[in-house]
């Protein structure tokens, strides 16, 4: 089985590993950065062969949220590829499994359950699997946004651009400038790449 793991946390790729002890002929390949983990899938391909699986850290910088998931998963023909991430949501879960991963799966789970999490995961089964952590209304009131700003925060977080998410929206460009410094202002963020990991941090999207 060969499985790819992108991350530049060594804890994620040794639970990976521990997570099928047991199967022979298991083949791990660990990258640190999305550039790699492209150019490995691109490379593979074209030498006709491919990953059985794919497991990516979501908080990976360089990422561009949910879009750099689609990609990757284009490139690994959409087999079976699980995203980590401290915080989630349901509905972020039915956007990353419209984006090509079948499985959205807590970080912070515990060992043994990490490793049935992603045997399931390698299955190609969908799931979705968080922790306790995930659930903070109280941090979440604290944060009022309208419908129309939660739509360009969602745009921000899967990684377009102001152009992109007017033309998503059928609005204009200006107006999503106007959106963002709101979304930026309410969320107490520096500016928009920060405002998007706030937004991942209270569950926002």
């Amino acid at each position: 089985m060969k499985t790819l793991v992108v991350t530049a946390d060594a804890t994620i790729t040794n639970g990976v590993a521990a997570a099928f002890p047991d199967q022979n002929g298991i083949d791990l390949t660990s990258v640190e950065t999305v550039p790699a983990a492209i150019n490995r899938l691109a490379n593979t391909r074209k030498g006709g062969g491919q990953f059985d699986f794919v497991v990516l850290e979501f908080d990976l910088p360089g990422l561009s949220g949910l879009k750099g998931v689609n990609h990757l998963s284009d490139l690994h023909d959409r087999r079976p590829f699980a995203l980590l991430m401290r915080g989630g949501s349901l509905e972020l879960a039915q956007r990353a499994y419209r984006a090509g991963a079948n499985a959205v799966i807590s970080k912070d789970l515990p060992a043994n359950e990490m490793s049935h999490a992603l045997e399931l995961a390698r299955q190609g089964q969908f799931l979705c699997l968080f922790t306790d952590l995930v659930h903070n209304p109280a941090a979440i009131s604290l944060v009022q946004l309208s419908e129309r700003e939660l739509q360009i925060l969602r745009g921000l977080c899967d990684g377009l651009q102001n152009k992109e998410i007017a033309h998503a929206f059928s609005i204009q460009e200006v107006t999503v400038k106007m959106h963002m410094r709101a979304v930026v202002r309410k969320l107490g963020a520096k500016n928009r790449t920060h405002a998007a990991m706030i937004a991942r941090d209270l569950n926002l999207v």
